[in-house]
Formats: structure tokens, C-alpha cells, sequence
């Protein structure tokens, strides 16, 4: 239902405008742009590896705590009362430091994705406002990720920004 507002607001707004004057649309897929650009490609690569050695280290504090618990497991019947509290105590803390371990990782590889994507993003959106200009285009549209309804035919630019950025 939002969906539908905005799309007769804008048309409300577009409508009257181009009364006066041509407005040029223009599209482009991000998605594609930037499964092609090799910074692009080289950052996941990076950022995967990031994510596999924290998982590799993941694995190995799971596997310690699964030898634990099984240890805990099979001797708490006939351990003292402070011995099984004592066991019991470290497996919980172990447990704390995979939860600890775990959400410092995710945020880690959450900030080295801003860190390498951020600067290719910021060039791609700066070749797409040259483009823009230079084709004097009132709108772009990112038929990659949006949800556009309807549409009248638009230029795709995504061939002149892969130029602008050297890709092609």
C-alpha cells in the first residue's frame, strides 16, 4: 500500500513537470555493476577469508566445549558437589566467550565491509551522478534492487558507468 502512495505521489509531482519539459529517465543494475568490478570481486574474496578463519577459530572453541560437556557429562555422577560446580562454571563461561567471540567476529567483518565497499560504492555513485549530468537525466533508477511498478522506457546506463569506471 506504501508502495502504491508513493508511486501516485510521484506521479502527482512528475506529471505536471513534464507539461513544461522533457524529464529523462535512465536505470542501471547495480547488481551486475558490481558483480564485474574486480575491487569489488577482491573485496568479497577478503572478506570471505576473514569470515572463514573466524569460523575455523569458532570451531575449534565449539570443539573444546563439546569435549567438555561430554567429559562433564559422563563424570558428574560421581563427582563431589564443588567439582561439578567448579565444571559447570567453566563450561559456562566457555559458552560466553563463543557468544563473545561470535559477536565480536560478525562485527569485525560487518566494519571491514564498510571499509572496502564504502570507497567503491562512493566512486560508482560518482560516476552514475557524471553520467546523469552529462546525459541530463532528472531520474536514475537502480533496476537491480528497486521496485518499480511501472515505468516508462528509460536508458540503461549501466554500460556508460562501467565505461566511466574503466570496466569495459
Amino acid at each position: 500500500m506504501k508502495n502504491i502512495f508513493r508511486t501516485i505521489l510521484f506521479l502527482l509531482v512528475v506529471s505536471p513537470i513534464s507539461l513544461f519539459g522533457q524529464i529523462k529517465f535512465g536505470h542501471i543494475n547495480s547488481n551486475e555493476l558490481l558483480s564485474k568490478m574486480p575491487k569489488v570481486i577482491e573485496a568479497k574474496k577478503k572478506i570471505e577469508e576473514l569470515g572463514k578463519s573466524y569460523e575455523d577459530q569458532l570451531k575449534e572453541l565449539r570443539s573444546e566445549y563439546d569435549k567438555k560437556l561430554a567429559a562433564y557429562q559422563a563424570g558428574q555422577a560421581t563427582w563431589p558437589e564443588a567439582t561439578r560446580k567448579s565444571k559447570e562454571t567453566d563450561l559456562l563461561q566457555l559458552q560466553e566467550r563463543m557468544q563473545s567471540f561470535n559477536q565480536t567476529a560478525n562485527e569485525d567483518i560487518q566494519k571491514k565491509q564498510e571499509e572496502y565497499l564504502s570507497p567503491i560504492v562512493n566512486q560508482v555513485k560518482e560516476a552514475i551522478k557524471a553520467i546523469a549530468k552529462e546525459g541530463k537525466y532528472a531520474y536514475i533508477f537502480d533496476s537491480g534492487v528497486g521496485s518499480v511498478l511501472y515505468a516508462q522506457e528509460s536508458d540503461d546506463i549501466t554500460p556508460l558507468v562501467k565505461k566511466k569506471l574503466g570496466l569495459e
